[in-house]
């Protein structure tokens, strides 16, 4: 299906939209599906170090760099310091074959993000370095952090669960919202409402709902913004 077929289908019947230019699945079960996966199976360590960068710095850049920075995380994690972050010495005299390489590892990991929602894509200019940023998915993850050496970054299924089931709400209702034609007030105010009463179990489990608190403005605003890019507004 085409991609604009498939966002349409999204919007339709889930009411879900991915705030990125990207192709995603067409079903936001299978969206959910692969956003718990990243946060619970072990073969995603390295998707998970760059979400966990994003709860800290809200922002990545998709380069050969930022991939290897993850890798030289989990690595450390898993080891030494010294024997995790020798990935990134030598790195830095890699050939060019092997930067591109990174570089093609870093562009699948961005977009992995951003249709699984721990990244949104801001407006991009001119051909510099492509950048995503946080959404409420990753920021929530504040509450992992800091990370324990030698031990699995992997969340729990029900606590992963838990935050995805929750952003995924929050981005439905502000999609809902939008297509009734409410004001960015309007809109923000239904979202925070959903927050609060939505909340208690990622509270109970140590997340920091302030912590996203200007995070749901982004939602009202970039929602607002690709349902007008794909003419739903």
């Amino acid at each position: 299906m085409e991609k604009q077929d498939c966002i349409a289908r999204l919007v339709a019947e889930d009411a879900y939209i991915p705030l990125a230019d990207v192709s995603i699945p067409c079903d936001v079960g299978r969206i959910r599906e692969m956003a718990v996966g990243l946060l619970t199976n072990e073969e995603h360590a390295v998707e998970r170090q760059i979400i966990f960068t994003l709860a800290q710095e809200k922002a990545v850049g998709c380069t050969a760099f930022a991939y290897l920075l993850a890798e030289g995380d989990v690595a450390a994690l898993k080891s030494t310091t010294w024997e995790g972050y020798t990935l990134l010495r030598e790195a830095a005299y890699a050939p060019p074959a092997k930067r591109r390489r990174l570089a093609a590892k870093a562009a699948r990991a961005c977009n992995t993000l951003l249709w699984t929602n721990f990244a949104f894509q801001p407006a991009r200019r001119g051909r510099g370095t492509r950048v995503v940023a946080s959404t409420v998915q990753s920021r929530l993850l504040l509450a992992c952090l800091p990370l324990e050496p030698l031990r699995s970054t992997a969340i729990s299924q029900s606590v992963a669960e838990a935050v995805v089931d929750f952003a995924i709400g929050l981005r439905q209702r502000a999609v809902s919202a939008h297509l009734r034609g409410g004001t960015p007030a309007e809109v923000l105010h239904i979202l925070v409402d959903y927050a609060r009463g939505a909340s208690k179990q990622l509270v109970d489990a140590g997340f920091s709902i302030p912590a996203i608190a200007d995070h749901i403005y982004d939602e009202v605003m970039y929602t607002h913004r690709y349902l007008r890019r794909y003419g739903f507004l």
